[in-house]
Parts: structure tokens; C-alpha cells; sequence
């Protein structure tokens, strides 16, 4: 993170100024919308370099079942993975799982997918997913509307 320290102060100053242009009240409802994603991405990415190992390597799991993106909702005796705490691994799954294959006999993700960017990042956490889950796995993922995905 020191080594873009100028990179990420400018990040931050973006965010700044995104919340600042949104408290305008003559702005429309569609630009209000796309300030408001751009601060959660902002968000999203300092969290996950705030976090990151500074060497990505594959993690050994330290349970059978893992979740993806459950955000304040923390489930014991899984390993909880998402860009934001209290997740046991601050991660972003847009750049891949960082499990070796077949290290889950269990995934799990509820109200997730509809977050991220459809179709690109979709899919590749859905390959991903297919990547880790153990032969005879089981995967359960939930969305408010999986017909936009499938």
C-alpha cells in the first residue's frame, strides 16, 4: 500500500468529491445513482488493499465450507470471505478465489452476486466457485432476481 500512497490519496479525494457533487440538489436521480456506486467501489477497493496480503498465495481453508460476499453476516464454522470485515479473509473475489481447487465440500452466497458487475465479474466468481467446490460438492447461492444471471 506504501507504494501507491500518492495513487491512493487521490482515490480518496475522487470519493470526496463525488459526495460533495451528490449533495447537489439539482442533480438528476440517474447521476446521484452512479456517484453513489462509485463511492461503494471506492469503498471497495481500499478496503481490499487495506487488507490484502502483501504476497497473494493460495490459502489453505480452515473448514469444509466456505462463504462468498456475506457481509456483516458472519457464519461460524465457515470461512467467511468478503472485501469487507468481519470476514475471516478480506478479499475481492473479482480477482479469483485465492483457494486452491476442490477446497470446499460446501459454498455458500446469499444476496451477493447482484452486487458486482454482470455479466464479466459474474462469471468468473461463478467459475471460480465450480474451481474450488470438492467433487460431489454442493453450492447454494441465492439472488433477488437469478434470471438476470442465467
Amino acid at each position: 500500500m506504501k507504494k501507491y500512497r500518492k495513487e491512493v490519496d487521490l482515490i480518496r479525494k475522487l470519493r470526496a468529491i463525488a459526495e460533495r457533487v451528490k449533495k447537489d440538489k439539482s442533480l438528476g436521480p440517474a447521476f446521484r445513482v452512479v456517484l453513489t456506486q462509485l463511492s461503494r467501489d471506492i469503498d471497495s477497493a481500499l478496503s481490499f488493499w487495506n487488507h490484502r496480503p502483501a504476497q497473494t498465495q493460495l490459502l489453505k481453508p480452515s473448514s469444509e465450507s466456505l462463504q462468498i460476499g456475506g457481509g456483516s453476516r458472519y457464519i461460524e464454522g465457515f470461512v467467511n470471505l468478503d472485501i469487507f470485515p468481519p470476514a475471516d479473509i478480506i478479499w475481492d473475489s473479482r480477482y479469483g478465489l485465492p483457494f486452491p481447487s476442490e477446497s470446499f465440500s460446501f459454498v455458500f452466497s446469499e444476496h451477493f452476486l447482484e452486487h458486482i458487475d454482470f455479466p464479466v465479474s459474474v462469471r468468473r466468481i461463478l467459475k471460480e466457485t465450480y474451481r474450488v467446490l470438492r467433487p460431489g460438492g454442493k453450492i447454494f447461492i441465492a439472488v433477488p432476481n437469478g434470471g438476470k444471471a442465467v
